[in-house]
């Protein structure tokens, strides 16, 4: 099951909800500012939720993260190294978000490829983490391609890197926001991918939706609504229907070559996503 989400924490709040039921600009959300930030250190499982206590949350995802290695993984799973299991999963917090290079991580911890692609396989089928594809034309060639991984939670992800920052201090701040577009985007049943091109332009998200192919990419603050590089190029190479780009603070459309760029605030993905039909 997936954690809950900031929608499904309002709903139990009673509280604010009906922001989601149109686009909203971006002063608008201020109303769950607080809320939102907490979900986006604390993440979304209901006993840290239900916990008002700083501290004792922190305990409780120390205790989930201890009862998953100890339990599910050592005594359900009967992987027995724990401490090198961990490291990975420290290590793949850490680079949330990040093209996962599994030679790398073989090298760098002195343990085989093979048992590197084991634990990966354990943390995916348990919902720890998420394994994302490229998207690429050549479908046959998506599955070997190098994936990026981002984990399910992140109040898991924050207590294994061991930083409870307020946002603003965060210099993951764009891997937290990505993160939690991700597992919304999942979570309505989107096969979600990435796109890379030649290792210059990259797309944060890639969905093909009822009504075309949809971008998606992931800021914190915007200094200006010039379109990037890497837009301009998705498009020119993939015809897309639109582009979102998710900020925090600019309300506005664009357009290039006939494709619609509308930047606006990470929390309307709920409203987009049904707006859109691409489940």
């Amino acid at each position: 099951m997936h954690p809950l989400d900031i929608f499904e924490i309002l709903i139990s709040k009673n509280k604010n909800t009906f922001l989601f039921n149109k686009i909203r600009k971006n002063d608008e959300f201020e109303l769950i500012k607080e809320d939102f930030e907490n979900y986006l250190i604390f993440g979304g499982y209901p006993e840290v939720i239900l916990e008002k206590n700083i501290q004792l949350k922190k305990q409780i995802l120390s205790n989930i993260k201890n009862t998953y290695l100890l339990k599910e993984v050592k005594d359900i799973l009967g992987y027995k190294e724990i401490f090198e299991f961990e490291n990975i999963l420290k290590f793949l917090a850490i680079n949330d978000g990040k093209i996962l290079n599994k030679n790398s991580i073989s090298m760098n911890f002195g343990i085989h490829n093979n048992k590197v692609k084991e634990i990966i396989e354990i943390l995916e089928k348990t919902a720890i983490l998420h394994v994302l594809h490229p998207y690429l034309k050549n479908k046959s060639k998506e599955l070997i391609k190098s994936p990026k991984t981002y984990l399910f939670d992140l109040g898991f992800k924050n207590i294994l890197i061991k930083n409870f920052n307020e946002l603003s201090l965060r210099q993951d701040k764009g891997e937290i926001y990505e993160n939690f577009i991700l597992n919304i985007l999942i979570k309505n049943g989107l096969d979600v991918k990435y796109w890379n091109y030649k290792k210059t332009y990259e797309m944060d998200f890639v969905v093909e939706s009822e009504k075309g192919l949809i971008g998606f990419e992931i800021k914190s603050k915007l200094t200006s609504t010039k379109i990037s590089k890497s837009i301009k190029k998705f498009i020119d190479e993939n015809k897309p229907k639109k582009i979102y780009v998710l900020c925090e603070n600019i309300d506005q459309k664009k357009e290039y070559k006939n494709c619609p760029i509308i930047f606006t605030n990470h929390l309307n993905i709920f409203k987009i996503i049904k707006n859109l039909e691409i489940k």
